[in-house]
């Protein structure tokens, strides 16, 4: 049985499966009965589904119209009560993505609720998944293959809903790159935290702000999944020998791709490595840049991104590409941070100290964050600022930090 528990603490979980629906039990038939063996069916139904129709019944008002949700992987059938998720989802949605197959570009507007990112029409959380369910099948059935589907609560319902983020994907060779648009101006990189795990759905889940929502009415906001991120859908291969660049490659091409040349860029976490990394790479392209609870290394804690990453980051995605292995993984990570463990994992001291890009600075303090680095950092770099500090906690100085990104990111703004 899944959990709901694990769907509502802003876990993802991933699981293999032949196919998905949702439905609701006919009057007198026992919960039993969901479990024959009716996938081909399912399948061959799936592929006719109209819009308006959502399992096998018509939507006929705004109600749920399934008491079950019924997950089949590998012909093992999962059951959730439908009435009970939708209680413990009133503040949420179900995020789905699907994954696995040959991905191609969808027929007309078949990609409905899935490709456009937010829930249908219906306004029913319940009908919504399901659309959003069938919708995937119709998307990815063209050649009958779809290995798993990500779930994940997340809060926010009504922003997500108005939001209505498009789909796009940046090719490169093997790299398929899913990023996101919004707001018009002078174009702004944002980079999620989470580590390798960093995805565009973190801007809505444990960042401290949401940089998407704050910017997009005066800049051009751009962000991305980073490349093979669990939970996101970035994809690539993994470059042992130079896993920042590869990340880099991954930045500057799809500001290439969206005919950027300058940009400004916001960063969290793993993104105070990036940015340092783009400054070196490209520092004519970029105006200026805000380092949001940048990473570094933190000597008390020499080892704990090898090993968080080791143990969160390496075995599903191991899992969800069959073709990397833990070796390749290892060797990945111990490029990544056990071979340049030192400052900012990216560039030296003396780099730093010649930048003179405008930078702010938004330190944090915990062992991922090491205060000491983000504040030596802006002490050597000559045209730095620091935020207040702390500025997480309480909540209330949170708005206030935002207002100094904001001026920072107004002042250093080339003129169009």
């Amino acid at each position: 049985m899944l959990g709901l528990d694990h769907l509502l603490d802003g876990q993802a979980i991933t699981f293999p499966f032949d196919c998905l629906a949702a439905r609701r039990p006919v009057q007198g038939e026992p919960t039993a009965a969901l479990r024959q063996p009716v996938q081909q069916r399912r399948i061959a139904r799936a592929h006719r589904i109209r819009p308006g129709h959502i399992g096998y019944e018509k939507v006929r008002s705004r109600q749920p119209t399934f008491d079950v949700l019924e997950i089949i992987c590998n012909g093992d059938r999962k059951m959730l009560p439908g009435l009970q998720l939708l209680q413990q989802l009133q503040a949420g949605i179900i995020h789905i993505v699907a994954r696995g197959g040959a991905r191609r570009e969808p027929p007309g507007d078949k990609m409905g609720a899935l490709g456009r990112g937010h829930v249908c029409s219906s306004g029913s959380i319940a009908s919504s998944l399901a659309a959003i369910i069938l919708t995937a099948r119709l998307w990815w059935s063209g050649s009958g293959v779809m290995s798993s589907v990500l779930l994940s609560c997340r809060p926010g319902f009504r922003e997500h809903k108005k939001r209505n983020y498009a789909m796009p994907f940046y090719e490169n060779g093997p790299v398929s790159i899913h990023y996101e648009e919004a707001g018009a101006g002078f174009p702004l990189l944002l980079i999620p935290g989470g580590g390798l795990n960093a995805t565009i759905a973190n801007f809505t889940g444990n960042a401290p702000f949401d940089p998407m929502a704050e910017f997009k009415g005066e800049f051009r906001c751009i962000t991305m999944d980073l490349r093979n991120a669990n939970g996101g859908q970035s994809s690539g291969p993994l470059e042992i020998e130079r896993p920042w660049d590869a990340y880099a490659d991954d930045q500057l091409g799809l500001m290439d791709h969206l005919g950027v040349d300058r940009f400004l860029v916001l960063g969290f976490c793993i993104g105070g490595p990036f940015i340092w990394n783009l400054l070196q790479r490209a520092p004519a392209r970029i105006a200026a840049a805000v380092l949001a609870q940048p990473s570094g290394f933190n000597p008390e804690a020499p080892d704990i991104f090898y090993q968080n990453n080791i143990e969160a980051w390496g075995p599903p995605l191991c899992e969800r590409q069959p073709e990397i292995t833990m070796e390749m993984i290892d060797a990945f990570l111990t490029k990544m941070y056990r071979d340049k463990g030192d400052f900012v994992f990216t560039v030296s001291r003396d780099f730093v100290r010649s930048c003179d890009t405008p930078i702010l600075v938004m330190p944090d303090d915990i062992p991922p964050h090491p205060y000491a680095v983000a504040m030596e950092s802006a002490l050597l770099a000559p045209n730095a600022q620091i935020s207040m500090f702390p500025w997480k906690e309480p909540k209330e100085r949170v708005p206030f930090a935002v207002r100094h990104a904001r001026s920072f990111l107004r002042a250093h703004r080339p003129a169009e």
